[in-house]
């Protein structure tokens, strides 16, 4: 006798948060004493931050990363900052069939859990600059790639805005915009109201950081959420924030290419 198949729904704040309540943390006692556990957090409509976390010499931080709900598929945006944590917030989310995954730049705290989707089936998109960085890093291969300025995924009826600003926190950093609830995800380009600094500098293109910001103050003037790659979600003073540190960031460096005066 074949299954029936039940055909996905738009999942409720009630049933997405019910789903978690009854989930088995996958964790392993150690990892789970160092450190927090996986974190859902309802921000709009349809729209959870995945909060996950990891180790740094400033000791333990917080990554977010959103799960985007349609009518009849569901989009990662980033995962958990390592495989545990992924396959964690996997086992939490059991209604949608139909999954995707963007990844925003490649840096660990983005895509270090893409092994773990790919074993499920799940499908994988980004930049091309950040699919080549990627292979490049040895992190992985992402299935898809976009290119040009800007991508626009259906998410269920949802339009959603893939955008690359040009080079800030790395070279390929992308962002996302979801037009219905005017949310703009930022990842590690956008500092969070709390942060006194731009971060981590391995990879990045400070003098280059406050235009792409510039860029973002423009093309969504109208976000009324805004999401840091770290820490709590603003408004789109989390952009004028991050300006404020670039463009000082820069002043140091002397991006201007003129020597200070004595």
């Amino acid at each position: 006798m074949n299954k029936k198949i039940r055909k996905p729904q738009l999942l409720t704040r009630r049933r997405f948060l019910g789903g978690m309540a009854g989930a088995a943390v996958l964790m392993t006692a150690s990892h789970a004493s160092a450190l927090p556990t996986l974190q859902f957090r309802w921000i709009a409509e349809g729209v959870y931050l995945h909060i996950s976390w990891f180790s740094s010499s400033h000791g333990v931080v917080s990554s977010n990363g959103l799960v985007i709900v349609g009518r009849d598929r569901l989009l990662f945006v980033d995962t958990p900052c390592s495989m545990a944590q992924t396959e964690e917030m996997l086992g939490r989310i059991l209604d949608y069939e139909d999954k995707r995954l963007v990844i925003t730049h490649a840096h660990d705290d983005r895509m270090a859990g893409l092994p773990v989707m790919q074993a499920r089936g799940i499908s994988s998109l980004a930049h091309q600059t950040t699919v080549a960085a990627a292979v490049e890093r040895q992190q992985g291969t992402i299935d898809e790639a976009w290119s040009g300025e800007t991508h626009v995924l259906n998410i269920g009826g949802r339009k959603v805005d893939l955008f690359y600003p040009g080079p800030a926190h790395t070279s390929d950093n992308t962002v996302v915009y979801i037009e219905d609830c005017a949310l703009l995800y930022g990842a590690c380009l956008v500092r969070a109201l709390d942060r006194t600094n731009l971060g981590g500098l391995g990879s990045a293109d400070v003098c280059h950081w406050p235009q792409a910001i510039r860029t973002l103050q423009q093309r969504y003037s109208h976000a009324r959420i805004v999401v840091p790659g770290h820490g709590e979600p603003g408004n789109l003073g989390l952009l004028s924030h991050t300006l404020a540190l670039a463009e000082a960031e820069g002043a140091r460096l002397n991006c201007g290419g003129t020597s200070p005066s004595p």
